[in-house]
This record gives structure tokens, sequence and C-alpha cells, in this order.
């Protein structure tokens, strides 16, 4: 899929201090790479969801949606009204956790980004990491597009190690 750019790293800078300071949202820079990234981790259980400009996005970055099936964005589900405008393409990830007051935490307890721009790691399909003791998850950029280790050893593909969520 590439190298990772600043957008998604910038995007888990973001993910992981807002859980840090024990925010529920995230704005981020929208690109195609940002919610391929948003939509594996929604798969994956680790984010609540994707907000797209004025819609709720629910599927698949790829599959065209049609207009009729586009529901408005529903802004009562976050603590602080956000500028959505088309001149601004930003999306919001409603981050996940469990527990609720105080104690609640965080569903990612960690985020460590591995690619950049100036040093691109990459891993052959019989050397794809293994998070955490496989409590985690590496995101790759691969040939076949965005996916997790654990979908890319399936798939038997290598490809960039993007980052590491646990």
């Amino acid at each position: 899929m590439g190298r990772i750019d600043y957008s998604v790293g910038n995007m888990m800078t973001q993910i992981g201090t807002s859980i840090t300071l024990k925010k529920s949202t995230v704005t981020c820079p929208m690109s195609v790479k940002t919610l391929k990234v948003a939509y594996v981790l929604e798969q994956e259980g680790y984010i609540a969801g994707c907000y797209g400009v004025n819609a709720i996005y629910t599927g698949n970055p790829l599959d065209p949606v049609p207009d009729n099936e586009i529901p408005e964005f529903d802004r009562s589900n976050f603590r602080r009204p956000c500028l959505l405008r088309d001149d601004n393409p930003n999306f919001i990830i409603a981050l996940k956790y469990s527990g609720t007051g105080k104690g609640r935490k965080s569903i990612i307890n960690g985020v460590k980004v591995i690619s950049t721009p100036s040093s691109p790691v990459s891993v052959t399909a019989k050397n794809i990491p293994v998070v955490h003791g496989g409590s985690g998850i590496a995101i790759l950029g691969t040939s076949s597009g965005i996916m997790t280790n654990k979908q890319a050893k399936t798939l038997g593909v290598g490809g960039e190690v993007l980052f590491y969520v646990w």
C-alpha cells in the first residue's frame, strides 16, 4: 500500500494522546489511507466507529455508498461539537472504553508507529511480527491493501509494518 505518510502517523499519535487524556473522540485528516486504517481498527474492535463529514461512516471505504443510505451526522454523542466543512476534509474517530466514570479503561493500551517516511520497515510473509504475545495487532501495508498481521499471515503476504496497537 506504500509508505506510511504523515497523515497516518499523525492519526496514530493523536489516538495515543487522546487515550492518555481520556478523550472520547479524535478528529483526523481524511485520506484514503487514514480511512482504511480506521476501518481495520474498527473491524478489530479497537475503536467504536468512524464518522465522516456530515454522515456516519459504517462501511468499507472502498465500497461506494449511495446518497440515500447516508444518515445525518448526529453531534449529540460528542462532548464538543466539531467544525465539519467541505473545505476541511476531516473525520472523527470515536474511541472505545470499557467501564464508566473514573474507572473506565481504553480498549487501546498502546500505539507504536514502526515505519516512518524516512525509514520504512518491511517484512516477508515468514517474518510477520507478533505483537505483545498475540494480544495486539500490527497493521501492514501490503500489495493486497492495509490489513492486520493475522490477515497477512493467513494470505501469505508480507509488506510494510506501519504500526502496532495493543
